[in-house]
């Protein structure tokens, strides 16, 4: 089973963690900067925003430890990127949807909040940017590995 086009990815997508390499094949072929994020050891709230921290480099002084902050984080990261479509690809979603259902609904909520956000320059973002999320988790609720 192919993977869908970047250019058809919705605000969040959810796709099996075996079909990676075919998703990083697409994103290496589009015009896209591509945020990774790995959920392999995030099992609460904090933890996802120590992650997202780490994994898109954000300053010492820039942690988020709220939802709001987690948003305002993500909508700076976003703001400096060049591409006119951005996608984060979350790792092991399926760690915190099996650990904290509140937390990753939340989380996701965030993301495609932000996404629907920076669609275009109404809410003071710089520039449109089309932004998706692929949660890529090991678990049958993010559909086969084919």
């Amino acid at each position: 089973m192919d993977v869908v086009p970047v250019d058809e990815l919705q605000r969040a997508n959810a796709m099996h963690l075996g079909r990676q390499a075919m998703l990083d094949a697409a994103l290496a072929e589009a015009e896209v900067d591509v945020l990774r994020l790995d959920g392999a050891d995030v099992d609460d709230a904090a933890t996802l925003m120590e992650r997202v921290s780490v994994d898109l480099h954000l300053p010492d002084d820039q942690h988020p430890s709220t939802w709001d902050g987690l948003a305002d984080e993500l909508w700076g990261v976003l703001a400096a990127l060049r591409a006119p479509r951005a996608v984060l690809v979350w790792t092991h979603a399926e760690r915190l949807m099996h650990a904290s259902m509140h937390d990753f609904v939340m989380a996701v909520s965030v993301l495609t909040d932000l996404a629907r956000s920076v669609e275009t320059t109404a809410s003071g973002f710089p520039r449109a940017l089309r932004f998706s999320v692929v949660l890529l988790g090991d678990d049958p609720a993010f559909g086969r590995p084919d």
